[in-house]
């Protein structure tokens, strides 16, 4: 019996170790993208910008005027489509004191009689029927660019033109332990991202910042409230076109942490519904290892108290000293570039936590069909 748990926890942790040096390797691999700073005009690029927004508030209007900060770089976009998605709250009638004339405002309402028949994806399909552009650059109406955001969009576009860009996104919160966690965990997503992009080997993005062409990606309503960025993204993969991961700081967005563990829960299961859907063999599989290694942490765990206290306690030394200095030194690297801080406390607690999500999240994804966000249910 202890043999076999033996060899169960050393596969585990090892496949880990496995899957971590891959992606660290990966993003080492790739060289940062360095935009020039003078070039100013982009006549070889159409781009329109593309946001559905729903009850953000003055978040959208933060947004806007981060682009609006952008300098004049802006009058190169040809439209900023931003569609009213239902909401009720106050977000459209403070657009008229930014001073970006291209901005055109689409209402769902003129197109669908229900909210409930509504989602991200039918916004997104919407706007994207009024786009003119080459070129589509998907932001979430919460996020925040960098003044030397656009600058680099385009020099990226007009040096490289791919067909689709996963563009990078950072978490910014309080300090808190439930803050950092979030922070931690979402770069790790990241990272993740651009290993696969750069492999080969599997393919994400996120919706938050996003560029493709437009005749590349399509949005139906599919039935799943979730995945316009993976599911579009592999849109471009099944019709062979050139995918990058944009792995530059200028190109970073910003975007808040949940404040709560409701809203938290409803954003990951949301997330990870999503996942049972997908086709490739390899994403699964880079998927399962992190959840099999919690499993048999917890596993370990239950031995600790119930059998050989001292076998399982070198068993879980083992499987937690490589595990989590692995972390350790993947994160730190990927916070270097994201400009952001790991403190050593919290950085434990939330590796300790994070078996827990993973183990509960992953498990839930299974089984979950039902969900609020926004307002909405969604299923």
């Amino acid at each position: 019996m202890l043999i076999i748990w033996s060899i169960i926890s050393i596969v585990a942790v090892w496949s880990y170790l496995a899957l971590i040096v891959f992606i660290l390797k990966n993003w080492q691999l790739q060289q940062a993208f360095n935009p020039s700073i003078n070039r100013t005009k982009f006549s070889d690029i159409s781009l329109s910008i593309l946001i559905a927004s729903r009850n953000e508030g003055n978040r959208l209007i933060q947004c806007l005027e981060s682009l609006q900060a952008c300098g004049s770089i802006v009058a190169e976009v040809s439209q900023i489509i931003i569609v009213d998605d239902f909401s009720d709250d106050n977000s459209f009638t403070l657009l008229d004191k930014l001073n970006l004339p291209q901005i055109r405002i689409v209402s769902m309402h003129d197109y669908v009689e229900d909210s409930a028949l509504s989602s991200k994806k039918t916004a997104l399909a919407r706007g994207l029927s009024y786009a003119s552009s080459d070129y589509i650059l998907q932001l979430d109406a919460d996020v925040v660019v960098e003044a030397s955001y656009l600058q680099a969009i385009f020099n990226y576009l007009s040096k490289h033109k791919p067909d689709f860009i996963a563009a990078p996104v950072k978490l910014t919160g309080n300090n808190t332990i439930f803050s950092d966690f979030q922070i931690i965990d979402f770069m790790g997503i990241m990272g993740v991202t651009q290993a696969g992009i750069n492999s080969g080997y599997w393919y994400m993005a996120n919706g938050a910042n996003m560029i493709y062409r437009r005749d590349v990606v399509q949005f139906r309503n599919d039935g799943l409230a979730s995945g316009d960025d993976v599911f579009a993204i592999q849109q471009a993969v099944r019709k062979g076109k050139k995918i990058s991961f944009l792995k530059c700081e200028n190109s970073i967005v910003s975007t808040a942490v949940t404040s709560d563990l409701k809203s938290f829960y409803s954003q990951r299961i949301r997330w990870a519904t999503k996942n049972k859907y997908m086709s490739s063999l390899k994403m699964h599989m880079m998927m399962v290892i992190p959840f099999i290694n919690a499993v048999v942490f917890f596993c370990l765990l239950f031995g600790f108290f119930i059998f050989d206290k001292t076998i399982f306690s070198l068993l879980l030394v083992h499987h937690l000293f490589i595990s989590i200095t692995l972390n350790f030194i993947y994160l730190k690297e990927l916070s270097q570039f994201f400009r952001q801080k790991i403190r050593p406390g919290h950085f434990l607690v939330s590796q300790f936590l994070h078996y827990g999500y993973i183990l509960t999240i992953g498990s839930l994804s299974l089984f979950v069909s039902n969900y609020k966000w926004k307002g909405r249910l969604l299923k």
